[in-house]
């Protein structure tokens, strides 16, 4: 049985020390291969129930954008300077949530399914080979430094 109080802390966890840390966001493959340094007891999701979870959380808003650095799409807390990024909201069952789409991805239809259907396409075969991280643009595995720092992450759930 999942755990309520536990699902999604996983995520708001990496990505708000991500952001104290000054970086922007990180990419779903991180964010979905982070999950295999979770307590046993907490449940793992897929694409398509991480982006439900943040659509419907009520604690951060989130956006998707596209990451010039590592030209990929990733995943970042709407605070501070970000909340001047010009976004469109998603809609979750017809109504707003707190998750974001940049004005650069304007070909994504403005709605959890669709988004969580699109990145599932783009990013299931690179979980599947594990490829979770980017670094020099290369995907692989995490680093140590990123193991550790997911590690850091999840030391209090």
């Amino acid at each position: 049985m999942r755990d309520p109080l536990q699902i999604g802390k996983y995520w708001r966890s990496l990505l708000l020390k991500w952001r104290e840390q000054g970086h922007d966001g990180l990419t779903i493959p991180f964010i979905i291969g982070s999950q295999k340094y979770l307590p046993r007891h907490i449940s793992r999701q897929d694409i398509e129930e991480l982006f439900e979870d943040i659509a419907s959380n009520n604690v951060v808003e989130v956006y998707l954008n596209y990451c010039l650095t590592i030209n990929d799409l990733i995943l970042g807390i709407r605070s501070g300077q970000k909340l001047k990024l010009p976004v469109r909201n998603v809609a979750l069952n017809g109504a707003s949530s707190n998750f974001y789409l940049s004005t650069f991805l304007d070909d994504f239809e403005p709605d959890v399914n669709s988004v969580a259907t699109e990145l599932t396409g783009r990013y299931q075969g690179f979980i599947d080979q594990k490829e979770y991280s980017r670094n020099d643009n290369e995907r692989g595995d995490f680093t140590l430094d990123e193991m550790e720092f997911i590690q850091a992450c999840f030391a209090d759930l």
